[in-house]
């Protein structure tokens, strides 16, 4: 199995060829390695033997979809795993926020409850362009990415559904 992964900026592909209970064949980018793989009792640390190193690695989901919190050697890593149908679906997000407008839609039914922005205001990628109150939990809503905004199509106090449009992003060029 292909898996794209990225690591402190640095993406990788790993792939993985199941050889027996618990053993892998792993290979990243050109290196390969024969890896044994046991989860301790707890289910949160696993063992690991690496071409006859040992290892052990604390390891647990995120709250962002797809990304690990692993501690290797005293140190803390957010590991994003994406199998190789995830990854040729986020590059097409990408590619198509890379090129050109993008809309920022609700991410779940709710109320319009502040707008924090103006068509015309430039944004930076997360900033904070509306909240939205679901479920009696204010939800801050950012920039899918940086540029100006070109149109916002709600107003305070409508009620929204699952991917209702709020607002276009338009990328800026360079010098405006």
């Amino acid at each position: 199995m292909l898996y794209h992964t990225t690591l402190n900026g640095e993406k990788k592909k790993v792939e993985i060829e199941n050889a027996g209970v618990g053993r892998y064949r792993m290979r990243i980018d050109e290196r390969s390695f024969d890896v044994d793989c046991r989860f301790l009792s707890d289910g949160l640390y696993l063992s690991l033997l690496i071409d006859s190193a040992s290892y052990t690695v604390e390891t647990r989901r995120a709250k962002r979809p797809g990304v690990w919190v692993t501690r290797f050697g005293g140190d803390y890593l957010d590991v994003t795993v994406r199998d190789d149908l995830e990854e040729r679906a986020a590059a097409r997000r990408e590619e198509e926020v890379a090129g050109g407008p993008a809309v920022l839609m609700s991410p779940m039914p709710g109320v319009v409850v502040k707008l924090s922005v103006s068509e015309g205001d430039l944004v930076e990628e997360g900033e904070t362009v509306a909240v939205v109150e679901a479920m009696k939990m204010q939800n801050e809503l950012g920039a899918p990415r940086s540029g100006r905004v070109a149109s916002i199509v709600v107003t305070v106090g409508e009620a929204l559904e699952t991917r209702s449009p709020i607002a276009t992003i338009e990328p800026v060029e360079e010098g405006e």
